[in-house]
């Protein structure tokens, strides 16, 4: 898998600076509300993927289609399941903020769509634990 994060960063150096990409970034492990508003205020049509676990003690995928306040603490404090954090964002950027990401200690990888279409990888990264 690091192989395959590898190759997207490649890809994501290779993008024009000013074009709009569709793009996925997955998180190391699931982040906080306040380390997730310093990532998304650049960012167009952003959805938040989130990490729950339910009381049988399993994984539960969350999402939030903005990161409006409403949406958020819907994520958050769904009965359903024990909030972890954020662990992806869907959106849209600019090439040059994409590339902001590659070198953030947080993040495991970046993907933007170029001929292909980003998958995130929160979960394989999960697996791998």
């Amino acid at each position: 898998m690091k192989q395959y994060a590898e190759k997207s960063k490649q890809k994501v150096k290779d993008l024009d600076d000013n074009t709009e990409y569709q793009f996925i970034v997955t998180f190391k492990k699931p982040i906080s509300e306040n380390e997730l508003k310093a990532y998304t205020g650049n960012l167009n049509k952003p959805m938040i993927y989130g990490r729950g676990i339910d009381n049988e003690g399993n994984r539960i995928t969350t999402l939030a289609l903005s990161v409006d306040e409403d949406a958020i603490k819907q994520v958050k404090e769904n009965p359903k399941y024990t909030f972890k954090g954020f662990t992806q964002i869907d959106a849209v950027a600019t090439g040059a903020e994409n590339k902001k990401l590659l070198n953030d200690n947080a993040v495991f990888s970046v993907e933007a769509a170029n001929n292909f279409e980003p998958l995130g990888l929160f979960w394989k990264l999960e697996e791998q634990e």
